[in-house]
């Protein structure tokens, strides 16, 4: 009778627990062109949550707790994206998309008016 009491406990615990989570799923893209940005970043603000895109440009942020939230998503060259009030409810999918942006500051930086210098030495035997 004990075993069985303390199983049914264990049981209901769970799922009382599973009742609270959710997750936040959705794509970042290049605002210009539409495509899939692989591997940016994407942060729930002030927590240890968050994932990183796939090739389709795809995340998914599991077992958030319900509340409102800020996210962040960033790529290495783009500018970074913030999006406030991102309420998330417990046992549902939140589906956010982000579209970043190239920096100005990296696209006409440094490099696009580099000079090259090459040195060319000869060497006799």
């Amino acid at each position: 009778m004990r075993k069985s009491y303390y199983l049914f406990l264990i049981l209901l615990q769970n799922i009382i627990l599973a009742q609270q989570y959710s997750q936040i799923e959705g794509t970042v893209k290049d605002s210009a062109t539409g495509e899939p940005l692989i591997g940016a970043n994407i942060l729930v603000v002030n927590t240890n949550f968050g994932a990183a895109t796939d090739i389709d440009g795809k995340f998914v942020i599991e077992n958030i707790p319900s509340d409102t939230y800020q996210l962040t998503a960033s790529y290495i060259g783009y500018n970074s994206v913030y999006l406030e009030d991102i309420k998330v409810s417990a046992r549902k999918s939140n589906y956010v998309s982000f579209e970043l942006s190239l920096d100005t500051v990296k696209k006409h930086g440094v490099l696009d008016s580099a000079t090259i210098s090459f040195v060319f030495l000869s060497i006799r035997k």
